[in-house]
């Protein structure tokens, strides 16, 4: 079964909508993005978009010319003292001769609305939109087998430290697991955030496994996830599918991770 995160969005964001229209000010999020790059000008775009629909108001700090990581931290932390701004996210990834730890770090825990810090009170909106899915067909995490790929900043990392933050057994895949194949075959839930089409085979999976991929790739065929759909879809219990899984949730709770910095 297909689950479809626009549809869960879509009530979600009537809810988070009715919240902030009571509010007494205007949410406002500080969105800031270094060079040319056609992938992050789309990720923007559908939080500038996801923004407007919500009454959020978007600060599009974009930087075309060469800065320097000091410099750059210089910026987050200006747009961290001002008081009209209530979250910021700096969009990855970033050229590689920049320090992004350092660049992350400096936000401030209380506007670190992508969660990215171990001291933000947010939880990364990422791994918010995977519980949601999750939730929408499994009560009971603690006895599943849930088994996470990938490790990077912005997909994996931020799901594992969730799951430890909330007490739920879970095992790693990375680049260096030596028998990825065996730990699959016993998964229950599998939430893939590689980044590479069709990492995960259909012939690993055990009937009624649950697919979430984070991992997103842009072919000459269009956008597409960590496994196949077309091969997975009379395996698996539920799957998500790209686009139109987790990316839609991801925007929505960056959102309600913004309107909680307004709120506070």
């Amino acid at each position: 079964m297909l689950i479809s995160g626009t549809s869960l969005t879509a009530k979600l964001d009537l809810q988070l909508r009715a919240k902030i229209d009571k509010l007494s000010l205007k949410p406002r999020l500080a969105i800031v993005q270094i060079g040319d790059n056609p992938e992050s000008d789309s990720y923007v775009g559908a939080k500038k978009r996801g923004a407007e629909k919500l009454g959020i108001k978007v600060h599009h700090v974009q930087i075309k010319k060469h800065i320097s990581t000091l410099e750059l931290i210089s910026k987050v932390q200006e747009l961290g003292k001002d008081k009209n701004i209530h979250g910021i996210i700096v969009q990855l990834p970033l050229p590689t001769i920049l320090d992004t730890k350092r660049i992350i770090t400096a936000v401030p825990a209380n506007k670190d609305v992508d969660g990215f810090n171990h001291e933000s009170p947010f939880t990364p909106p990422v791994a918010l939109g995977v519980l949601e899915i999750i939730k929408a067909t499994e009560k009971n995490l603690h006895s599943k087998n849930i088994v996470v790929l990938g490790r990077g900043i912005t997909g994996g990392d931020t799901v594992i430290r969730t799951l430890d933050k909330l007490n739920i057994p879970h095992v790693v895949i990375h680049s260096k697991t030596h028998n990825p194949d065996e730990i699959l075959k016993k998964a229950d839930i599998i939430i893939s955030a590689v980044g590479k089409p069709e990492i995960i085979k259909a012939k690993v999976l055990k009937p009624g496994v649950k697919l979430i991929s984070i991992g997103i790739t842009k072919t000459k065929n269009g956008l597409v996830g960590d496994y196949n759909e077309e091969e997975i879809k009379d395996i698996a219990s539920f799957y998500t599918p790209t686009p139109g899984g987790i990316g839609p949730l991801t925007v929505h709770f960056l959102m309600e991770n913004v309107y909680e910095a307004a709120k506070n």
